[in-house]
């Protein structure tokens, strides 16, 4: 029995790559006579069965290194968005492989890998090396240090055979957790290497953009934020929300000389805003239980026991700037990136404005491409109230974005601490991204951290 099974294991991803490679060439065919058509799927099932031949051949060549040196990996068949087989993703998780803050390998980390890339020498396709890190120090260093960490790891493959064209590298730190970064374990988790064969360069992008762009990335809680103002969510594990003051907490530096002191500690008042918000503690936060509502549009985004499960609001001001890197090719170093011709209607370098109370609040240059990839560095503006010539505040803010079903999130961080805006959450139809259909603000006021809907739009010509 056992044998039988592993005899349909190792033709299961050559069968599913036969059968939709007929579906597809069937489709790509169908307006031919029957004589092209019955080719074009012929054709499309041998393709298909190539692909899911080298597939299963790829895993239990990894899976004999996983025996021998008894290493834990997790595996991903990847799919084209037309549904073909395309590729394979190999997740080894952190195992000493790198000592902290360095991307030079251990020795025993080394011979594993070695005999990982082994694995991938015949016939190798596209090879994207993905380093992740867990949410400890800033979210710059961590993608500074995962990307140093998958090019070790790119170039070892090289080293071993591997043609340098076929291999790339990618650091996306923190950005894409898939444990709760609060725990031990958690943060163990999120330190990995990913190794990704697929089809072709454009199907590698396409794989690593749905991935940035999953909600999925968001549903873990960080500690990123370590402000001590009173917590205003419901678990106890959510990061804590900005204080309306800064503390400048006291020093000393020692010399073979002296003992250097500090003056006393310093508090600084932050800045305040009256923008008709209430605390977040009453504000109306249901755009985010929604997030996690099984009937939202966003549900195919996350696991099945997670869209169930009694989640606590992830706002923005509970979340962190998650920074992460462009795909790089290894033979020069540069990026490969998706063109940022086409930008989503509404979104080509765009104002965005709306009035709150009597400010008027403007944000841009906003530009999204039609993949969904934040191409400008916008600010905030807030004007003096009653004025709207003179801006009070020119705040630079940094941006994730996030792709449901129907609707996409774009969330961004202002990167002044002591400006009075914290972060803002904005909600896009897909099909019209010329205003915002839901979003919040959240800001500093008489109450301490507070929240207020939030919907610009473009401003029309008189």
């Amino acid at each position: 029995m056992q044998q039988n099974m592993e005899t349909m294991s190792e033709y299961a991803g050559r069968a599913a790559g036969a059968t939709l490679g007929a579906g597809l060439g069937y489709l790509a065919c169908s307006n031919k006579n029957d004589l092209d058509k019955a080719a074009c799927i012929v054709a499309g099932a041998a393709a298909g069965w190539a692909i899911g031949d080298l597939i299963d051949q790829r895993r239990q060549a990894l899976e004999q290194v996983s025996q021998q040196e008894n290493l834990a990996l997790v595996y991903e068949e990847i799919d084209t968005l037309e549904g073909e087989s395309a590729g394979l993703s190999t997740t080894i998780t952190d195992q000493a492989m790198f000592a902290t803050g360095s991307s030079t390998l251990a020795p025993s980390a080394r011979e594993k890998l070695l005999k990982i890339a082994q694995a991938y020498l015949q016939q190798p396709q596209k090879i994207l090396v993905i380093g992740h890190t867990d949410a400890t120090g800033s979210s710059e260093f961590n993608q500074r240090l995962s990307e140093q960490r998958a090019r070790t790891v790119a170039r070892l493959f090289m080293q071993e055979g591997i043609p340098e064209t076929s291999l790339y590298f990618q650091g996306v730190g923190e950005s894409r957790p898939i444990a709760d970064n609060t725990s031990v374990s958690g943060q163990a988790t999120n330190r990995r290497v990913e190794i990704v064969e697929i089809t072709s360069e454009d199907e590698l992008m396409a794989y690593t953009m749905r991935k940035q762009l999953s909600l999925d990335n968001i549903r873990s809680s960080v500690q990123t934020r370590t402000e001590s103002s009173p917590s205003v969510a419901s678990s106890s594990t959510s990061k804590q929300p900005r204080d309306t003051a800064k503390t400048t907490a006291p020093s000393t530096s020692k010399s073979s000389e002296s003992t250097t002191v500090t003056p006393p500690a310093v508090t600084t008042p932050r800045h305040t805003m009256a923008l008709g918000g209430a605390p977040v503690s009453e504000a109306d936060l249901a755009l985010y239980q929604s997030l996690f509502d099984t009937s939202s549009t966003w549900k195919r985004l996350l696991p099945v026991g997670q869209a169930q499960a009694n989640n606590s609001q992830q706002a923005c001001y509970q979340d962190n700037f998650r920074q992460s890197g462009s795909v790089k090719r290894l033979g020069d170093d540069q990026s490969v990136a998706y063109s940022a011709e086409d930008y989503l209607p509404g979104l080509n370098q765009s104002l965005l404005v709306t009035t709150l109370e009597d400010r008027l609040i403007g944000l841009g240059p906003v530009a999204v491409t039609r993949h969904f990839e934040p191409v400008s560095a916008p600010q905030l503006y807030v004007y003096q109230p009653g004025d709207n010539q003179h801006s009070q505040y020119r705040l630079p803010v940094s941006v994730n974005v996030y792709e449901g079903d129907e609707a996409w999130l774009y969330r961004a961080f202002v990167d002044d601490d002591q400006a009075p805006v914290d972060c803002f959450d904005l909600v896009f139809n897909k099909q019209d991204a010329t205003h915002a259909n839901d979003g919040r603000l959240f800001y500093a006021g008489n109450q301490g951290l507070m929240a207020v809907n939030y919907t610009p739009a473009r401003p029309t010509r008189q």
